[in-house]
């Protein structure tokens, strides 16, 4: 934010005392500024809520494991979650102007979650499968908030800091390419053996961890994230993590966030990484362009 606003404020110099071929480049470096300020200070936002309740690990396997700050014994595998579907439980944190308007990753989650489970949108919960994204914390039976945040905005392991850009582009690429895998969907053969949904669902949330956690090389099996116990799948985990390719910029992976609780990754159906430009960034976009073009009338009829 600081290195924002001295451009900002250098803009605003150049256009009171520059040249004028000066003043047009202060103008539009000042009013590129304002955008970045403030769609910087809105993306770092929860883009809704909803309510939900921790149901069970199914496929998975127990595991042990030592990651910063702790150690333990649980459950790598695929963290089935109930959901309420009565729009009274979820909505939306970015209605800034008053209308009541719901959010549309909130909605569409709510909505895909509905068609699928075949409920009512105003009186069932549905199943929504995810994966944890916070080993430290535990999962609650209790139907609780979430906060939705796109993964480089999510805050990592209960604290304030946010996973970054670097970790969360790591994370859509695991997520595009294997999570067909992670979810038990489709057994995966690599070196010479082929793996089950109890397998490759564990493997699936170890190498989640391992993007989450690991400060270092990714190796599930040593460095500051590891599966401390003797799993035949950790293989698995390493040659996805060294094999992660690209990711689809449509893909809406999302983190759910409660901060006294596990967090949880998650697919949205149908929401891209940024669906829809944010009011304020568009409203900094269009005052940087309202102010290049004010300026450019002016120049001419002088």
């Amino acid at each position: 934010m600081k290195t924002r606003t001295i451009v900002a404020l250098a803009g605003a110099v150049t256009i009171r005392k520059g040249a004028p071929i000066m003043r047009t480049l202060g103008f539009i470096l000042a009013s590129a500024a304002v955008c970045l300020l403030l769609a910087g200070s809105a993306s770092a936002t929860s883009t809704g809520w909803i309510t939900m309740s921790f149901y069970n690990v199914s496929p998975g396997e127990g595991v042990n494991y030592v990651a910063p700050g702790k150690s333990g014994s649980t459950t790598a595998g695929v963290y089935n979650q109930k959901v309420y579907l009565d729009i009274s439980k979820w909505g939306n944190l970015l209605d800034s102007d008053g209308n009541g308007t719901l959010d549309q990753e909130a909605s569409q989650l709510i909505t895909s979650l509905g068609s699928a489970d075949g409920g009512s949108l105003t009186t069932r919960w549905a199943y929504a499968s995810t994966f944890c994204a916070d080993i430290k914390q535990y999962a609650s039976g209790s139907f609780l908030r979430y906060d939705i945040y796109k993964p480089e905005d999510a805050p990592i392991g209960g604290g304030n800091t946010p996973m970054g850009d670097a970790k969360a582009a790591d994370l859509r690429k695991l997520f595009d390419n294997y999570s067909a895998y992670g979810l038990g969907a489709l057994p995966y053969t690599y070196g010479g053996t082929t793996y089950g949904a109890s397998q490759t669902s564990a493997a699936f949330q170890a190498s989640v961890w391992e993007i989450i956690y690991e400060t270092s090389t990714y190796d599930v099996k040593k460095n500051a994230f590891q599966i401390s116990s003797g799993e035949t799948w950790t293989g698995l985990s390493n040659y996805w993590l060294t094999h992660l390719g690209t990711a689809d910029p449509c893909l809406g992976l999302r983190v759910l966030v409660n901060a006294g609780q596990q967090d949880f990754a998650i697919v949205v159906p149908g929401v891209g990484r940024d669906p829809i430009p944010e009011p304020v960034t568009m409203a900094g976009l269009m005052l940087g362009i309202g102010s290049v073009v004010t300026y450019v009338r002016k120049r001419r009829m002088a």
